[in-house]
Parts: structure tokens; C-alpha cells; sequence
């Protein structure tokens, strides 16, 4: 509703009475409108009526010139003029007011409106709250979106405590599969150096061969218990991993679809226009 105004040269900055007068009386259309009505007045009341009165048998024409006083018509046509004139910047200077973006919003201003984006209120939503109030999208949906007094931010806020409390449970988990990994890690390094041990004590000539193959066995067990602890480490991991990722998804859709909205909801304010249009042309 702004760019209209300002294209047709109505801005901020212009003066209306930069191209109307205070006081029209010492114009020069006023001089001229009275040079005329002096000139028609005194036709009137002199050769005017000469030649009325010869026809007067036929036809009175005299009315014709019935003028009133010439200085009291002077003052009125000046008076009308000078009333038009007051309408017309009046109605000038209210559209002109509407070129304020906080206009019909109380004590706002830029630096205020700043404020208020920065702890989350949708940038513009000052601006169309003088246009929009009455409507019901405002009433029912923007309203809300105002700090401290709607109830979107609060559940942002809520929101954001969730992710937080989420983004500890993750961390929480990675480093408690870092643990079981670290402790794996040292079981089979154990295991590794009994290994060692093991075939070094085999390879003695003097170990029983009974002995042998129990060793062998509960060797076989332990390389079994413990592969299958890697696979089922692996496996945590792996689904941590798309947990996480799935999380990081999710998140990053929310973020991008209220930024989204947002800017949608914001398109009412840029509906407004910001260009400054081409001034009026000087009087």
C-alpha cells in the first residue's frame, strides 16, 4: 500500500504546502478572478443596464446582473478556494502517514522492532500490524508470533530445550559406545598376547597333548565371544550413526521450513513496497 503512494511522488520527505498556499487571497489567480469580477461588475451596473431598460418592455433581463456586493464575492470565492485547499492537504498529510510502517502500532520505532527480531519475533511483523489488525489472520495466527505476549515463541523455546536435552542424549551415547569400543579394543589385545603366549608354551615339546586341546578350545571360545562382541559394537555404531543422522535431518528440515514460513508470512510487509517513487514535480 506504500509503493502507490510513493510512485506518485508522495513520500516521506514531501511538504504538501510546498504546491498549495496558506493564504490564496494574494495569489495571482486570485488577483486575476478579481480583476474579472471587477470588470464584469462594473459592466453590469453600467452599460448593462442601459440596454436592458430599452428592451425592458419586451423582456426584463435586469436579473441578469442582480449581483451581490463585489467585495463580499471576492472574499467567498478566496474563502472556498482556501477551504478546498485545507481539505485536500489534509487528506494529503493521512494518506501520507501511512508511508510510517508503525503507523496505528504505539511506541514503536526501528531500533525497537530490532530488538524484538533478535529474541524471535518474525522480522516486518510491526509493520503490518497497523494494516492487519482487524483481519482475522491477524487475530487468529500473527499475534501469536509477538514476544512475550504469544504463545509461538514459548513453544520454539520448549522446542529448543528438547533438541538441546536430545543433543546430550546423543552425546551421551557416542561416548558411551567410544567406551565399549576402547574396552573391546583391550580385550582383544589381551586376547592377542595370550595368543602369543599360548602357541610359544605349544611349541614346547614337553606340553601335554590333553592340555593342548583344552587350551585350543577355550582359545576357539574366547575368539568367538569376542567376534561376536565386535559385530554387535559395529552394529550399535551403525545405528548411532543413523540415528544421528536422521536427527540432523530432522532437524535441518525444521529449521528450513519455519524460515520458510516465516518469510512467507513476511511477504505481507514487503507487499508494502520500499522503493521511493519520483517526487512530485516542483510548484
Amino acid at each position: 500500500v506504500r509503493k502507490p503512494v510513493r510512485d506518485i511522488g508522495l513520500a516521506e520527505a514531501t511538504d504538501v504546502w510546498d504546491y498549495f498556499k496558506q493564504d490564496v487571497s494574494a495569489e495571482q489567480c486570485s488577483l486575476s478572478f478579481k480583476e474579472k469580477l471587477s470588470d464584469f461588475h462594473q459592466y453590469c451596473t453600467g452599460p448593462a443596464m442601459e440596454a436592458f431598460e430599452k428592451i425592458k418592455h419586451f423582456v426584463n433581463l435586469t436579473p441578469l446582473c442582480t449581483l451581490g456586493e463585489e467585495s463580499k464575492i471576492a472574499s467567498e470565492g478566496d474563502a472556498a478556494v482556501q477551504k478546498r485547499i485545507g481539505l485536500l492537504t489534509k487528506d494529503m498529510q493521512d494518506t501520507q502517514s501511512w508511508l510510517d510502517p508503525f503507523k496505528g502500532v504505539t511506541d514503536m520505532t526501528v531500533e525497537k522492532e530490532k530488538e524484538k527480531v533478535e529474541l524471535g519475533e518474525p522480522e516486518g511483523l510491526r509493520q503490518v500490524m497497523g494494516v492487519y489488525e482487524k483481519t482475522k489472520f491477524y487475530t487468529t495466527y500473527l499475534k501469536h508470533w509477538k514476544v512475550r505476549k504469544g504463545k509461538f515463541l514459548k513453544l520454539l523455546d520448549q522446542l529448543t530445550a528438547s533438541m538441546a536435552s536430545l543433543e546430550g542424549d546423543v552425546l551421551n551415547e557416542e561416548k558411551l559406545l567410544k567406551e565399549l569400543k576402547d574396552a573391546l579394543n583391550k580385550t582383544t589385545t589381551n586376547r592377542e598376547a595370550a595368543q602369543t603366549k599360548l602357541d610359544v608354551a605349544l611349541a614346547d615339546e614337553q606340553a601335554a597333548i590333553s592340555g593342548k586341546e583344552e587350551v585350543e578350545q577355550a582359545m576357539a571360545s574366547l575368539d568367538t565371544k569376542i567376534l561376536e562382541a565386535t559385530n554387535l559394537v559395529t552394529d550399535l555404531e551403525q545405528v548411532l550413526k543413523q540415528a544421528i543422522l536422521m536427527y540432523k535431518e530432522a532437524k535441518a528440515t525444521l529449521i528450513g521450513e519455519h524460515a520458510a514460513k516465516k518469510d512467507g508470512m513476511m511477504a505481507l510487509s514487503q507487499l508494502q513496497g520500499l522503493t521511493v517513487g519520483t517526487p512530485l514535480p516542483p510548484p
